[in-house]
């Protein structure tokens, strides 16, 4: 595997994890990210307050439903839901899904412990809400965000929340701007259904070529909705790192991660 390498010692914690102190490349883009080690493969780990946010690194395709159950059995969860992911803005919850819905989104009430929810990428942001008595996972490509798949999870939490300024916001690995390059045609599609701002945020022109930001456009999307809240993100890209698969990168032969959400005990 490329990128960047553990070094220095390890430790076995009492969750299960074998855990890394991540030095050297990288190191700064991890911010409150743990690198671990589950089941003789790789992870990045995110956890507060009985809620885990994991991503698998390496080449394994999450696209297998053995690799899920593989991983649902070392997590000790109930099971993984994960729905057809298509790109648009629909959001499920997350106890009623069976696997063959179309969906970008899953919505998981507290009292679904250790009942993980997933999504797959290959450069697509994992986007994770935590709320005080709900979970919240959208995939967000260039295509959901202009569709209103952001708007729509903020609309079902503010419809249980009267005050948001609580949730924290989660941002897996995706691909960054500096490996991004896209067509005008796609800046306009995003300027025909997102404020002005927010796809100027996400647009850099570089050499007379069009970069784009998912989760720079996200933040700032985020921001003129009113979230107060900085968003806690995961600086790795997933193209030029080559610590996860990448459709930029590797085209049609990517494997999926898995970005994988839960809660794993009812926190008062």
């Amino acid at each position: 595997m490329g990128g960047a390498s553990p070094r220095g010692q390890g430790r076995r914690g009492g969750d299960g994890f074998h855990w890394f102190f991540w030095s050297g490349e990288g190191g700064d883009a991890l911010g409150g990210w743990s690198r671990v080690i589950l089941g003789g493969e790789e992870f990045l780990l995110k956890g507060d307050q009985g809620v885990f946010f994991i991503h698998s690194m390496g080449n394994r395709d999450y696209r297998i439903g053995k690799a899920r159950e593989k991983l649902s059995i070392l997590l000790g969860l109930s099971r993984i839901v994960k729905v057809r992911q298509v790109h648009s803005s629909i959001i499920l919850d997350a106890e009623g899904v069976r696997g063959s819905e179309e969906g970008d989104g899953l919505f998981l009430s507290q009292q679904a412990v250790k009942v993980g929810i997933a999504v797959l990428t290959a450069d697509c942001l994992p986007l994770l809400f935590v709320a005080p008595r709900h979970l919240l996972l959208l995939h967000v490509g260039w295509r959901g965000l202009r569709s209103g798949i952001i708007q729509k999870g903020l609309s079902k939490l503010r419809s249980l929340y009267s005050d948001i300024r609580d949730i924290r916001i989660w941002f897996g690995p995706s691909i960054k701007q500096c490996c991004y390059q896209v067509g005008i045609e796609m800046v306009r599609e995003l300027e025909g259904g997102l404020p002005q701002h927010v796809v100027e945020a996400g647009v850099a022109e570089r050499d007379g070529k069009v970069f784009f930001s998912l989760d720079v456009a996200v933040a700032r999307l985020l921001e003129l909705e009113g979230v107060e809240r900085v968003p806690e993100k995961c600086g790795l890209c997933t193209c030029c790192s080559g610590l996860f698969p990448s459709y930029r990168r590797e085209g049609n032969g990517a494997s999926r991660m898995i970005s994988l959400a839960w809660r794993a005990y009812d926190h008062p």
